[in-house]
């Protein structure tokens, strides 16, 4: 069975389809449907040695470039739209959180718990996707409708890639 690395999920889903989009107001970097990914929780993640691992960026007086900040929360959005349009639930978070402790090491103690959950989320999803329990078909056809907004801070939404644009691109 081929494995989805972790936030390598979204060019994967962009079969997945496009989305609307918005603009966040107030603490939300990022929202679909009815769930928020907070600032603070997305500034945790980007600080994180994990994050830094697997973005392959380097933490510089405490920040991490846009580009990074971009694709974690696009990853997000990706994988909340997938769950908003298939009802997808995590089956086995506690084996798939054993399995991520092995693969990251310490690196997976220290992060928070924001990332850990996007990253098993992203796992099971990719499992499902492979498995076919997940049809793409019907999710693109789904994703069309679902609600995203970016805080305009952090970019536009692309819907036809399913990404964060800077702004001004």
């Amino acid at each position: 069975m081929r494995r989805i690395a972790p936030l390598l999920l979204v060019p994967v889903l962009f079969v997945f389809g496009a989305a609307c989009s918005g603009t966040a107001t107030g603490q939300a970097a990022a929202a679909v449907g009815g769930e928020e990914l907070t600032q603070s929780e997305l500034d945790d993640m980007l600080q994180s040695d994990l994050a830094s691992q697997l973005l392959g960026v380097s933490i510089v007086d405490g920040q991490v470039a846009a580009s990074g900040a971009r694709d974690v929360a696009a990853t997000w959005v990706t994988l909340h739209a997938v769950v908003e349009v298939t009802g997808f639930e995590s089956s086995d978070v506690a084996a798939t959180d054993a399995a991520l402790a092995a693969r990251y090491g310490e690196s997976w103690a220290t992060a928070p718990q924001s990332l850990k959950d996007l990253l098993i989320l992203n796992e099971e999803i990719g499992t499902a996707a492979n498995s076919g329990e997940i049809d793409g078909a019907a999710a693109v056809a789904a994703a069309r409708d679902v609600d995203v907004t970016i805080e305009s801070r952090l970019g536009t939404w692309d819907a036809e890639n399913f990404a964060i644009k800077p702004l001004g691109s």
